[in-house]
């Protein structure tokens, strides 16, 4: 299944995530990604993240909507 990363940032936002933030947290994780990164990704510039970038992302996801 693909993940719409689009909806998986937009629902971060939501929960209060700025996009700066979430290149914090991915650069925390050791994984080179910038706030400009994710805004690429977020307005789909980036159709898909890095591997690890992606699963680092879907995490965050997971640990905010569980919240």
């Amino acid at each position: 299944m693909k993940t719409d990363w689009r909806q998986t940032l937009r629902e971060l936002s939501q929960r209060g995530m700025t996009q700066g933030q979430i290149a914090e947290y991915l650069q925390s994780n050791g994984i080179a990604y910038t706030k400009s990164g994710v805004e690429k990704l977020s307005q789909g510039k980036v159709a898909e993240p890095s591997h690890s970038a992606g699963q680092a992302i879907l995490n965050l996801h997971q640990q905010k909507t569980r919240d």
